[in-house]
């Protein structure tokens, strides 16, 4: 299987994230398995994090509950507070196979290609 298609079609239509105040910085890289998303998301804990698979499609939401007081900033450069990105998955990676952890304001999502058996088909 051609790597380069995989990760071209990891996401055939792209992030939905036409709502969001703000979408992480994210890497797709390819591993011996599969892929592995990697979201930037510094200051973030693993509680508030939800990842869901529906109708091929990847959801990776943060529920944040924001500060209550206005802070008054200088130069604001970090994002953060609640988001939710979709992603649209491949019909060769594994949806039921998918993976999560969160290291180092990181959260590491890795998703295996699925096994493709071949055979033979004999004519009746």
């Amino acid at each position: 299987m051609n790597t380069a298609y995989l990760i071209n079609q990891l996401f055939s239509q792209g992030m939905d994230n036409r709502k969001q105040k703000h979408t992480p910085a994210y890497n797709t890289r390819t591993t011996e398995t599969g892929i592995e998303l990697a979201l930037a998301v510094p200051g973030y804990a693993k509680e508030v994090f939800s990842i869901s698979v529906e109708d091929a499609q990847l959801k990776i939401a943060a529920k944040v509950l924001e500060e209550e007081k206005e802070v008054k900033y200088y130069q604001k450069g970090i994002a953060n507070g609640s988001f939710e990105v979709t992603y649209r998955l491949s019909s060769k990676l594994d949806a039921e196979g998918i993976k999560a952890r969160h290291e180092d304001g990181v959260l590491y999502i890795s998703i295996d290609k699925k096994e493709i058996q071949s055979h033979k088909v004999s004519i009746a």
